[in-house]
Order: structure tokens, then sequence, then C-alpha cells
């Protein structure tokens, strides 16, 4: 019996919907040890005693504490309890449940954010400006053809030339027709994810068909498998010439094809499903034949919170090395987070603390690569003008002494560039924000650290842009058709693993 409640992010409710920190998952005891052999094919009946189950403690706390509570069996392995207080989550329900012979853990459910450093965000580059000439890969046609890749985050903007294509997105199917984005998947049921309402059994999903503008997960899927296509007869935004220079931050895989799960709407939070083994992984991998699968975010470190604190095993991690136990050939690379200058160790966060998964840490680029990089800045993002709550400016604030009313101005300050021209600046260089191990139990992660710094990749261009064609833009005054821009963080890091795994499949 475990008892995990940590990180516990401070507690907050927007929109009359529950955050994290109010609300806790119960991992069911293995269902196996507890019904006699003769039962052990009959799921449905073992769930409806789960549910069964749930329904009589949900009375019993009425009773005994005098609050209601919401609680949905998420599946045969999972239960989510949402409380009307944190201080009830944590304190009378957490106890409650640990005392019951059929939960076996429980825990805080962890409140995840994108792994892209958004707060550093800075324009970055690839290896031909490092090494100059045509990559390797690329010319033994090592390129991702015939692999799929399944990617879980905001969404992706399908008008950028990186994925661009004139067939209808196939949303919750699969169409091996399509030039990039086979699958899209999106989950209507607010169970699946946690996101139902605290006050009515309001279904919202938990994500949308497409990306907000600067979204996290168009430029995740551009930096493992992007590449860039217009239709001859666009002219404006998406021309010939457009795609010549965009096709330089063309992905290392650039011929695979994409398997999304999209786990946000609008600009809300991410929400994952609460069980990525039974929500997650099975779709991408039965229904789009998807085999590299990849997280780019994980578990938010609280701004009061010790920088350690999202170091630990927690029931995500559980649910990768059972689906990976279970599907030998499948393989989760997951973004070991950005926290690298909260603490001196332990800051690698769930779920990339998972045993059987690849954590990605990420290192600094070239200065070649770097100085390129900049004329693909978006100024919004660099400058980070109060996006995210942050008032840093440019890369951070022991690398860039610009005012906000420089960096948010018209224009990028030369006192911004020089982010970009540190003669010391090296992939040799594990990056200052990069997270580090050991896990709190010992083990080495990150597994693997890969260029992550000031990497360019596709940029979404969401409601800013109201026309349904496809835009292939390069940075301009009019960035709203901009198709790339960069960021720095372990995000940026993770797809170029991602993508070095489909060359090796």
């Amino acid at each position: 019996m475990s008892l995990e409640l940590l990180p516990s992010p401070s507690a907050e409710v927007q929109d009359g919907y529950v955050e994290s920190s109010c609300s806790v998952l119960a991992l069911f005891s293995d269902w196996r040890e507890m019904f006699p052999g003769h039962l052990h094919r009959e799921k449905e009946l073992v769930r409806e005693f789960y549910v069964t189950q749930a329904a009589d403690w949900q009375k019993s706390v009425l009773v005994d504490y005098g609050t209601a509570l919401q609680v949905e069996v998420v599946s045969s392995r999972k239960l989510h309890v949402v409380c009307s207080s944190c201080s009830m989550c944590k304190g009378a329900v957490a106890r409650h449940l640990v005392r019951r012979p059929e939960i076996e853990w429980v825990e805080v459910k962890p409140k995840v954010a994108a792994r892209g450093n958004f707060v550093s965000s800075s324009l970055s580059s690839g290896d031909p400006l490092c090494q100059g000439g045509e990559d390797e890969m690329f010319a033994q046609a090592l390129n991702g053809e015939g692999e799929v890749v399944s990617i879980a985050d905001s969404g992706i903007d399908h008008r950028n030339c990186m994925f661009w294509d004139e067939l209808p997105l196939p949303v919750n199917s699969f169409d091996g027709r399509k030039r990039k984005v086979v699958s899209y998947f999106s989950y209507a049921n607010c169970s699946i994810c946690g996101v139902c309402s605290n006050k009515t059994k309001e279904q919202r999903p938990c994500g949308d068909h497409d990306d907000a503008e600067r979204g996290h997960g168009t430029y995740v899927s551009g930096a493992v498998a992007g590449s860039a296509a217009c239709p001859q007869k666009v002219g404006f935004g998406c021309t010939a010439e457009d795609v010549k220079y965009a096709s330089i931050y063309n992905a290392l895989a650039k011929e695979a094809k994409i398997a999304f799960t999209d786990i946000m709407v609008g600009k809300s939070e991410l929400s994952p499903p609460l069980d990525l083994h039974a929500h997650l992984f099975p779709d991408p991998y039965n229904v789009s034949g998807a085999r590299v699968m990849l997280l780019a975010w994980g578990c938010v470190v609280g701004a009061n919170e010790e920088g350690t604190a999202c170091n630990r095993y927690t029931s995500q991690c559980q649910d990768i090395d059972l689906f990976t136990w279970e599907n030998r050939d499948a393989l989760v690379i997951v973004a070991a987070g950005n926290d690298g200058e909260r603490a001196a160790a332990q800051t690698v966060g769930a779920p990339a603390t998972s045993k059987n998964s690849i954590a990605v840490g990420f290192t600094e680029t070239c200065v070649n690569a770097s100085v390129a990089s900049y004329a693909y800045t978006d100024p919004f993002v660099a400058a980070d003008c109060g996006l995210f709550g942050s008032s840093r400016c440019c890369l951070s604030s022991y690398e860039s002494r610009c005012s906000m009313t420089q960096c948010c101005g018209e224009g990028r300050e030369d006192c911004c560039f020089a982010s970009f021209t540190r003669p010391n600046m090296s992939p040799d260089n594990v990056a200052e924000g990069s997270s580090r191990g050991l896990t709190m139990d010992g083990r080495i992660k990150p597994d693997v650290v890969a260029v992550g710094s000031h990497v360019v990749s596709a940029r979404a261009a969401g409601a800013s842009l109201p026309s349904s064609l496809p835009f292939c833009s390069l940075p301009s005054e009019i960035q709203y058709s901009a198709a790339l821009t960069s960021l720095t963080g372990s995000s940026s890091s993770a797809p170029g693993v991602a993508a070095a795994a489909i060359i090796i499949r």
C-alpha cells in the first residue's frame, strides 16, 4: 500500500473546473490476485465490481465526512476522485483510500505542462548550418519513410506547410494516403482525462482538432517529422521560394507520418488521459501502427516548491512501463524537463522517471546555428511578454539583460541578439536548464541528451490566421503567417531523439 501525495501544486479553480491538486488518482490492486482464476477473463465483471465498490465508498465518505465527491472509474486500473477542497483530497479522502484492500496506490493527480522552455524561448537551427553540406542520413535515403510516430500534445495546425495535405484530417481514424498526419485522435469524454466540471457532468472534451497560436504540439510534431510542401496554385504565403527556405528545417525523419492525439482545448492546460496505458497508447499503436511514441510534457514544479518536487515515480510512469512491457516493440520517449536551474540534482520529472522509457535532456547548439536561428525569432515568445506569467526576457535572466520595454517594444533589440552569439556555445555542453538525475530511487536519468537550444521547427498560426489555406512564410513584420519558430528546452531535444529512433527502425 502506497500513499504518494507529491507534487502538490497550489490549488486553483478556473472556469468551474477543478485543477489537478484538488483531485487524486488511485491505482487498483492487481485484480488477478483478488479474484479466482476462472474470473480472470471476465474483465467487464471485474470493472462492475470496482464501480460498485466506488459507489459504496462514495456514500460512506458522505456519511463520515459530510462531503460529496465526484468519483469516476477511469479504467480497470484507475479511480479518479474529485474533492470539494484540496485539503479534503490530501487528508481524509487519501487516508480513506489507502485503507481499502482493493486500492494499491494513491497520488495527487499530476499537473502537466509542455517541456518547451517558453521563458527562455529562442530560435533554433538544424545540423546543416553547423556542419555544412547535405545531411548524411538524407544522403543514404534514411528519412523515416514507412514509419509512423505517435505524438500526444496540444494539437497540430495542419495548415502549416510542414504538415499540409489536400485530404481531410482523419479524426479518430486512419488514412494511410495522407502525406503527413495519418490519424488525429481526440477524446470527447471528459472522464478520460479528468476535466469534467466539478458542479455538473458537463462533457468538456479532452482535446479539439487544431492548435492555438504558437502551439506546442505543432512545434514538436514539426521537429520529429515535418516536411515542407505547398500546393502549386497557392501564391501568397506558400510559394515555391517559401518552401525552399522552410525545407532547410525539415525534420530528420521527414518522410515519417504522424498519429497525433490532441490533449488540449484552445489555450487551456494539457489534459492527457488519466490512464495512459488504457487510453493514450492503444489507438496509435493498434490503429495507426506507431511504434515510437513521444511525450514532450510532464509534471510541472510549482512556483513555491522545491526543484525536486516532480522527481518521483507516479502512476503515469507505471502506465508507460506496463505498456512497454506488454508491447516489446513500443518505444516511449519522454522530455526530461527544464528544471536544471531549480536544484543541483534530482530535477528530472515524471513521467520521464519511468523505467522503460527513454528520458531526454538537452544541450546547447553550435554558434553558427544559433546565429542563423535568430532570423526566425518570434518577438512575442522570445521576450515572453506576459506569456505563461513570466517576466524574464529572451533566453534567461543570467544570459540577457534586456528590459521588458526593450524586448517587447517594436523590433528586436541588440541585447537580445547577444544571447545567440556566446562564443563558448557548444553541443558538447549540457544546457543549464536541462533537468538532472538521479531519480529518487537512484536510477540514472536522463538516459540521453540531444541538442535542444535554438531549434527551429513549425509554428502554429492559430486563430490569428483566419484563412484555411496553407502557409509557409518566412518571419517578417507580418508575424501571423510565419511557418517557423524556435524554442529551447527538452521539448526541442526529445523530438530529435524520436526521429533518430524512427531512422533506426
